[in-house]
């Protein structure tokens, strides 16, 4: 698909909410030096049982992710230890600060979204332009990508809450999502 039908290219979303912590992303890249569109793109990514990571940026960046999941894995399994939310956040902000200027990652940003077993509570964090960060404000969300600002924007209008329950965030982070994405 051409580039110049798309509003943008990427958009992920990851929320807190009242039971626990939900992350969307869309299937959408773009690749600008190419004019190209691609609208199947997985940019979701399981980490261990309570722990799900998304990506924004230039495509590649996907196999960074996937390498970091198999040796995070791997660790796992050898020592028999689940890893916690922090582990997962501070393994990526590594890989993402490790790279310096390379134009993964220098273009790239992560959202993490996980549910704390220990503290009972849904945590997200952001890794992304020189910074990583835990969202702990009331409005207790992050997006990255280019429809990032539309999908805040969207997420405000409807008074977006952390205390929302997950069901409710859900259909606003989705609504968010799909906003993002109209011209």
């Amino acid at each position: 698909m051409n580039i110049e039908n798309a509003a943008h290219g990427t958009t992920v979303i990851a929320a807190v909410c009242r039971d626990g912590a939900i992350i969307a992303a869309d299937m959408q890249a773009t690749l600008p030096n190419l004019n190209k569109l691609y609208q199947d793109i997985k940019k979701l990514v399981e980490l261990g049982t309570h722990s799900v990571l998304g990506y924004a940026g230039i495509v590649t960046v996907s196999e960074y992710v996937r390498r970091q999941k198999m040796a995070l894995d791997a660790w796992s399994n050898f020592y028999g230890k689940k890893i916690a939310p922090d582990g997962y956040f501070c393994a990526f902000a590594n890989l993402m600060f490790s790279g310096g200027m390379d134009p993964v990652f220098a273009s790239s940003a992560l959202l993490l979204a996980s549910f704390d077993v220990e503290r009972a509570r849904g945590r997200v964090f952001q890794i992304a332009y020189g910074a990583a960060l835990e969202e702990e404000s009331a409005f207790g969300c992050f997006a990255i990508g280019s429809g990032a600002e539309r999908a805040l924007g969207h997420l405000q209008s409807l008074h977006y809450s952390r205390k929302m329950p997950c069901e409710e965030s859900a259909a606003i982070v989705r609504d968010a999502l799909v906003f993002s994405h109209q011209a």
